[in-house]
């Protein structure tokens, strides 16, 4: 589980494990940027807060790429209610 917080705007994160997202202190308004990259295993997942709305009819469930050392952006904005994502898959 990762607490986010102090690293917004922008954050890299290594997709060495699955994963899930918790974030502290949200106010409406805060946005931010993550830079999600596999591992040399591939197929990990991201688990995102249940107040969360994808894109896409993403359904709450961010789909990352699952090649090994595949790169994904996720962008998202809080409006003091819900996360909204967005994510553009595949940077190989």
């Amino acid at each position: 589980t990762l607490s986010l917080h102090d690293a917004l705007p922008i954050l890299s994160l290594l997709m060495d494990s699955n994963k899930t997202l918790f974030f502290e202190q949200l106010t409406p308004g805060d946005y931010g940027t993550i830079k999600l990259t596999q591992d040399a295993v591939g197929s990990r997942t991201l688990a995102i807060p249940a107040n969360s709305k994808v894109s896409s009819n993403g359904l709450g469930v961010l789909t990352l790429t699952a090649a090994a050392n595949a790169i994904d952006i996720a962008t998202f904005y809080y409006d003091g209610i819900n996360l909204f994502w967005n994510i553009t898959n595949n940077f190989n």
